[in-house]
């Protein structure tokens, strides 16, 4: 027993030493505060404390992580080696609408040259003039387009066949029918650009793809009761993979076609808008290419989904549209529907998968709502989508409801896509892939000019898990450049394109899941600009300025006060793993709750910048390992002498700071984890009341009235 008691006291008197041992020593904490200096400049005087400039705040070498460059987004290069002029940046994305937010075709080259597509037909020139002088010219137009439009098809329009048109539309006011001809006429040299942009897919092994593009998207799920051959699993493979696509089809001459079609489409509604149409009259006929349909007022019309429409105009009531307004397979190049007043209804049910209200695939598709309170539905490739084609949804007025499953609201793959909405309090509703969204090659956007908008990417019906965590969907949505990953596949990975979301004023709501609200992904870029309003924006993982393996995501709030909540990880300013994150509040006293890896922090050779400049903000953090930090895991290999930034500044305001660190009036540093100051691991924040700071936030000059640049 006394010698149980001696054992006994020996192993206390032990750890009574090693305790003492270890509280004699000095314990570095994560950060080191000191006041802030408010006549500095709180961006070089944060960066100095890290021993780092603006000018070597910067990637040393490509960190493009995309197998084939030449798929990139133009701009993507630039902005990955100059990351604090992405604010300036992005303003020139909203200046650029703003000066032409009425010129759809200068918007359309605008977007084209985003996915480094430099055709710009109709900025200088006019290049149907010559369609123009003969429809003018031709005593009657309509049969002039049509006999265009036949010799397309590689048919001929006889006599027989031109006085059956006239009986069909004899009622039909004559300007009506000068625009319909325009609008033919121009369909006809679409499809001739249409067809040349596919050529070599036509002549190449891959012809196969053309066909039935909704349905390789969504092919049917395997057999649960048995394992799929490797035949079966290659020849599955084969049919989805789209990719071989993006090197086949000509872009420039897909684009050259929907620029010719704007610029007709634009004369159309000019015209209109000037003399609105008053008159009741009805007019059916069909083309080699689709069905013409021409509606007066005081009539409340239905269209199917089973028609291919080359051409709606309606000039009045309570419209149902099952389709319309998108093209629906590679033969069927155009569909154009114009509505021009009334509360309509577009709405396609779940269980087709055809193309509708705005889409174009492998052809033009587009939509133009003039007035009423609408609603449309339909659940992939609808509402401003280009998937290897153009297609937009224009809606000028009303409070609008938005529904679908994925590809829409916005979004191109090798393409353009782009829902614009003027004005009204609408809701944007998606569960995937949608709201300003671009893959390889495409520029999706989603404009919204006006009113309390709700944008909503479903987070609790799961039909998209994200690795990230199986209990929440993959939203890509809401300002989103996605490029596709295939390094754990077969290492034919592609380059993201660029996704914008701009909401110009109005109070309005953000959800989403994972991958959203400013968020690139695998050198894409995506972009959410909200210009005004009292926000709030609630996401899970990877959002609010997000930029992910590669890629640059960036959120920038003009003004107001708002609210941003990010659930379990990784958001408001994070770059993770070679990528740029960028989080922008100009104005308003902000909520922040933020989850680990946020606030202006990078992970894994990222750089994640976070801004607050004016207002009385309160963020709530549930981690040290955020605002301005710099997490690294990698150590033992090369990565741990490359740049990783984390960048915290709040510029000026009453804040106060819930959580682990941060301060009022201070700059804190990051310490090193293992003794070592690396470049790897390098944090910093700053808070204070500052005279300057140095972000350029708007052009440098201005455009002025009544010049075209």
């Amino acid at each position: 027993m006394k010698h149980k008691f001696i054992y006994l006291l020996q192993i206390l008197t032990f750890i009574f030493l090693m305790v003492a041992n270890f509280s004699s020593q000095a314990v570095e904490p994560p950060y080191i505060y000191i006041p802030s200096d408010n006549a500095r400049e709180p961006i070089s005087e944060a960066l100095k404390a890290i021993n780092l400039t603006r000018e070597n705040c910067v990637f040393s070498l490509s960190n493009a992580l995309a197998q084939d460059r030449k798929y990139e987004c133009p701009t993507y290069q630039t902005l990955l080696y100059n990351p604090f002029q992405i604010p300036y940046f992005t303003s020139h994305i909203e200046y650029n609408f703003e000066c032409y937010h009425d010129n759809f075709l200068r918007t359309m080259i605008f977007m084209a040259n985003r996915t480094g597509v430099p055709v710009a037909r109709g900025y200088f020139t006019a290049p149907l003039a010559g369609l123009e002088a003969r429809l003018e010219k031709s005593s009657n137009p309509l049969n002039l387009a049509l006999e265009e439009l036949y010799a397309s098809a590689g048919s001929s329009f006889g006599e027989k066949d031109a006085q059956k048109v006239m009986d069909i539309v004899k009622n039909v006011p004559q300007r009506v029918r000068f625009e319909t001809a325009r609008i033919l006429i121009t369909s006809a040299q679409a499809i001739r650009w249409q067809r040349k942009a596919l050529e070599k897919v036509v002549k190449s092994d891959y012809k196969f793809l053309l066909e039935n593009i909704p349905q390789r998207l969504t092919p049917p799920p395997p057999e649960k009761a048995r394992i799929p051959t490797i035949t079966e699993e290659w020849e599955r493979d084969r049919h989805t993979d789209l990719r071989p696509l993006i090197e086949l089809v000509d872009a420039a001459a897909l684009f050259c076609g929907a620029l010719d079609l704007m610029a007709y489409l634009e004369k159309t509604r000019a015209a209109f808008a000037i003399a609105p149409v008053t008159e009741r009259f009805s007019a059916e006929f069909d083309t080699p290419f689709g069905r013409v349909i021409l509606n007066g007022v005081g009539e409340n019309n239905k269209y199917n989904a089973d028609v291919n429409y080359l051409l709606i105009m309606d000039f009045g009531g309570d419209d149902v549209y099952t389709g319309g307004g998108a093209n629906r397979s590679v033969n069927e190049p155009v569909s154009i529907l114009l509505d021009f007043a009334g509360n309509d209804s577009y709405i396609q049910s779940a269980s087709r998968l055809k193309p509708a209200f705005g889409a174009g695939v492998l052809g033009y598709g587009f939509l133009f709502d003039f007035a009423g309170d609408d609603k449309y539905v339909c659940p992939q490739l609808t509402e401003g989508c280009g998937m290897f084609g153009v297609g937009w949804l224009v809606d000028f007025a009303g409070n609008d409801t938005y529904e679908s499953v994925r590809y829409a609201q916005g979004f191109a793959h090798c393409g353009l896509g782009l829902l614009y909405d003027r004005s009204g309090n609408d809701v944007y509703y998606c569960l995937n892939s949608a709201q300003g969204c671009g893959f390889t090659l495409g520029c999706g956007m989603l404009v919204d000019e006006g009113g309390n908008d709700e944008y909503i990417a479903n987070d609790s019906d799961i039909r998209f898990p994200s690795a990230q965590t199986r209990s929440h969907n993959r939203s890509v949505a809401q300002g989103v450049g996605m490029g596709d990953r295939a390094d754990e596949k077969d290492g034919h990975s592609m380059p993201g394109g660029i996704g914008i979301l701009i909401d110009k004023s109005g109070n309005d709501r953000y959800s989403a899941g994972v991958f959203a609200q400013g968020n690139g992904f695998w050198d894409g870029i995506g972009i959410l600009i909200d210009s005004s309003g009292n926000d709030i924006y609630n996401g899970v993982w990877y959002t609010q300025g997000a930029g992910v393996h590669g890629g640059i995501g960036v959120l920038c709030d003009r003004d107001g006060n708002d609210s941003y909540t990010a659930t379990l990880h990784a958001s408001q300013g994070i770059g993770h793993d070679s990528a740029i994150g960028f989080f922008l509040d100009e104005k308003g006293n902000d909520s922040y709750r933020s989850p680990r890896l946020s606030l202006g922090c990078a992970n894994e050779n990222g750089f994640g910048f976070f801004f607050d400049l004016a207002g009385d903000d309160r963020y709530e953090l549930s981690s040290e390992e955020s605002m301005g930090r710099a997490q690294f895991s990698k150590f033992g290999t090369m990565r741990e002498d490359q740049l990783g930034v984390g960048l915290f500044v709040d510029a000026a305001g009453n804040d106060g700071y819930i959580g682990p660190h941060g301060s009022q009036n201070r700059l804190w540093v990051q310490q090193p984890s293992h003794g070592i100051r690396l470049r790897s691991e390098l944090g910093v924040g700053i808070d204070g009341d500052f005279e300057h700071i140095n972000l350029r936030l708007r052009p440098l000059t201005t455009k002025p009235p009544n010049v075209d640049w």
